[in-house]
Order: structure tokens, then C-alpha cells, then sequence
């Protein structure tokens, strides 16, 4: 119950990865295009819970989205947008994560990289990549075989995999996270009841009708409603300024 409410206490933090357009607005006053990025001056293109983000991790995760179906049809400022947005989701969704305590360990992460205990467990990230160029289908024997050798493999492999790692715990988090938020999300049963008994009530009511034909015109005069403004003028104050500047 601890770990449901403080997911309950952390219900604005939807609200801030929902917003997370705004904040790249304001990244784009430290972006150049195109290929490049522009620092502030300590070096960084901006912050995510008081953690500095690099040049280098902004470009890699740039990288990455140029390189999904996904954004092939954007404009480069909408890359530059969605790679902000997906920073920002990414770091609030670990922190909030970590914060109550969930993990992804190591035979959590290999059965998502192979599907050794089932195959609808494999990552789509590496169900999509590692291809059997025979069969079409995935095939995690080449998985094993990037794992055996990952010491000898070439720089831009071992980026590849360790990319594709990180986005599959990324959403493995993310699962996590909002399953725990649904199980925090819940009817009771005597809430479930009294809806049920309200909608199951009835009443009889009687009514008179009078068509508006049948009132006679009225008309008000400015003094009469200015002589009602000052006999009630109470009603229209308040005791204290509810305004915000």
C-alpha cells in the first residue's frame, strides 16, 4: 500500500510528460540545424530533474529517432521535438520508478533481449532487428551470439546492441510503472454499489407547465436595475480577493 500511494502522490508527474512539448520549446533556443546543437554555457542543452543534459546524450538520442519508422515523415524541428519529449519521459519515468523501488535485473533483461522462457516476452526493439534473413522471423540464437562475442564486436555494434538494451528497459519501466498505477486505480465495492443503487432509484414527480406565451412582458428599467444593484450590493462582493494576479 506504501508503494500505491506514493505512485498516488506522483499522479502530476503524467501532467509533466504530457507537457514535455513546452520544454521543447525551449530547447530549441539551444539547437542549431541542422547536425548540430548549440550549449549553453556550461555545456549542456538543458535539464531534466536537476540532471544536466549533454550534448552527446542529446545527439544519441536524436540518432536514435531519426532513426525509427516513426519519424521518417517529420520535419527536422519536429525530431529535434519528439527527442526532447522522449528524454523527458525517459528520466521521469526511471527516477519515479527507482524512487518506489522497481528494477529490471539481469534475467529480467535477457529474457527481453531472447525470449529464453517465452517468445511473446522479446523486446520489440530486438524482435525487429535480430532477423533470420532466411526465415523473416526472429531469431534469438543471433541475439546469444552478439552476447557471446559482445567483447570483440565493433564499436558501432556494441552501440547498436546497447541501445537497443536501454530502450527495452526503458519500457519494461514503463510497463512496470503503469501497471502499478491500475492497481492503485480502483473501485470499490461499496462504491460500485451505490452507483448501482442510485441508478436503480425512482421517483415520481409532478409538474405544472406554463407556456411562455401566456407571461405577460415585463420591462425592467435601467433605474429599477441600478436601485436593485444597490439594495443588494452585498451579494455581488466578496470578503476576501479570490483574483491572482
Amino acid at each position: 500500500m506504501a508503494v500505491l500511494q506514493k505512485i498516488r502522490e506522483r499522479g502530476t508527474l503524467l501532467i509533466i510528460v504530457i507537457g514535455g512539448a513546452l520544454a521543447a520549446f525551449i530547447l530549441s533556443e539551444f539547437i542549431k540545424e541542422p547536425g548540430g546543437s548549440q550549449s549553453r554555457g556550461d555545456g549542456s542543452v538543458g535539464s531534466i530533474y536537476g540532471e544536466d543534459i549533454s550534448q552527446e546524450e542529446f545527439s544519441e538520442t536524436l540518432s536514435f529517432v531519426k532513426n525509427t519508422q516513426q519519424s521518417q515523415n517529420l520535419q527536422e524541428g519536429q525530431k529535434i521535438s519528439f527527442a526532447w519529449d522522449k528524454l523527458i519521459k525517459d528520466k521521469i519515468i526511471i527516477h519515479s520508478a527507482k524512487n518506489i523501488g522497481l528494477n529490471v535485473c539481469g534475467k529480467e533483461l535477457y529474457e527481453l533481449e531472447t525470449g529464453n522462457i517465452n517468445p511473446n516476452n522479446v523486446s520489440p526493439y530486438f524482435s525487429s532487428f535480430f532477423i533470420n534473413p532466411e526465415t523473416r522471423q526472429f531469431d534469438n540464437t543471433l541475439v546469444n551470439s552478439w552476447l557471446e562475442n559482445f567483447d570483440n564486436l565493433d564499436n558501432d555494434r556494441r552501440s547498436i546492441f546497447l541501445s537497443l538494451e536501454n530502450e527495452a528497459i526503458q519500457i519494461r519501466y514503463e510497463q512496470k510503472y503503469q501497471a502499478l498505477i491500475e492497481k492503485g486505480m480502483y473501485t470499490t465495492t461499496d462504491e460500485a454499489f451505490r452507483v448501482l443503487s442510485d441508478k436503480s432509484q425512482n421517483a415520481n414527480v409532478s409538474y405544472v407547465s406554463i407556456p411562455f406565451s401566456t407571461i405577460e412582458d415585463i420591462e425592467v428599467t435601467d433605474q429599477e436595475i441600478k436601485d436593485y444593484y444597490i439594495k443588494n450590493i452585498k451579494d455581488f462582493q466578496n470578503e476576501k480577493e479570490t483574483r491572482n494576479n
